[in-house]
């Protein structure tokens, strides 16, 4: 989910997520260290033309 208050349709999946299932998304910070925890790197997160975006890591 991008940084800062500018409008972004993960914004609203992360409130849907909250209400629905107690979840939320995740930044791209929060993601490289819940990877790094994993013994992952996060290598590349590539935007799509949908509210999704693609995570690219590698094994450390």
């Amino acid at each position: 989910m991008p940084e800062g208050n500018a409008p972004h349709p993960a914004k609203l999946i992360d409130l849907e997520m909250l209400v629905i299932v107690g979840g939320r998304e995740r930044t791209e910070k929060e993601h490289r260290e819940f990877l790094a925890r994993a013994g992952f790197r996060l290598d590349r997160v590539v935007q799509t033309v949908s509210p999704l975006c693609v995570l690219e890591s590698t094994p450390v």
